[in-house]
């Protein structure tokens, strides 16, 4: 991918162009308007095993602005740009009243929750009787060529379902 676009310091003699003109304004500006981000969600359920973390796949693009999610590998966001990205889930767990219930974001696990970098993690340790969404919110710096992905987490002593859900990302700043 291109760097992020940087405004340009002009000098007092600098030549205007089309092709000038469109690099230093146009682009920019349309970088600006529309920064990577993407919107994926599941519409099945996804069993999670007790006691174990489940990286959560995606099969949906509601949006995907500079191609961040390969549909070959489900779970995985892509990241195009350096920068400050912002990450959001919210996931639905069926109804069970033992055990805590978390999520986690992490870079570059491939999948595997021991593995990458973890970025954030929340708990909840009150589960009710109705079925718990979990909403999410990181932040944290990337690098063009990491990957990020939402790991789901339950402890109820049998298996439960993750319920269908959505994960954004988007890209905040440099």
């Amino acid at each position: 991918m291109p760097a992020v676009p940087t405004p340009r310091t002009w000098a007092v003699n600098d030549n205007l162009s089309a092709a000038r003109l469109n690099t230093e304004l146009r682009d920019m500006a349309n970088f600006a308007l529309e920064p990577p981000w993407c919107r994926l969600t599941r519409a099945s359920t996804l069993p999670l095993t007790t006691g174990t973390y489940t990286v959560l796949t995606w099969p949906t693009e509601t949006s995907d602005t500079y191609s961040l999610h390969d549909p070959t590998q489900p779970s995985r966001i892509n990241i195009a740009y350096d920068g400050e990205y912002e990450l959001i889930s919210l996931v639905s767990i069926a109804a069970n009243t033992t055990g805590v219930r978390g999520i986690q974001w992490r870079k570059n696990a491939a999948g595997n929750p021991g593995s990458g970098t973890l970025i954030g993690e929340t708990h909840w340790y009150q589960p009710l009787t109705g079925s718990l969404t979990q909403p999410d919110v990181q932040y944290d710096r990337l690098t063009e060529g990491d990957h990020v992905e939402v790991f789901n987490y339950q402890n109820s002593g049998t298996t439960l379902n993750a319920n269908p859900g959505w994960a954004i990302i988007r890209w905040t700043g440099r």
